[in-house]
């Protein structure tokens, strides 16, 4: 059986790992409307900006796990 990552919303950071780290693109995070606005000009996050939601495209996801094993904050995690 297939598993697929799921995440915790209250740990992420907004980091961007999962994003960065994964080959197939299948991960996009979600800012609130004040961080949108400028999140595409940031290098490095000098204000905490926490995401409203990580979405996972299951249908390019191979389960790979790199997501899991680079996030920083585990907020990233396979169901058991």
């Amino acid at each position: 059986m297939t598993k697929y990552p799921f995440n915790d919303i209250n740990k992420c950071t907004g980091c961007g790992k999962c994003v960065t780290i994964c080959p197939r693109n299948a991960i996009s995070i979600s800012f609130n409307t004040v961080c949108a606005k400028c999140i595409k000009y940031c290098i490095e996050f000098p204000v905490p900006c926490k995401p409203e939601h990580i979405t996972f495209n299951y249908n390019l996801c191979n389960s790979c796990g790199l997501c899991v094993d680079n996030c920083p904050s585990q907020a990233i995690y396979f169901l058991e």
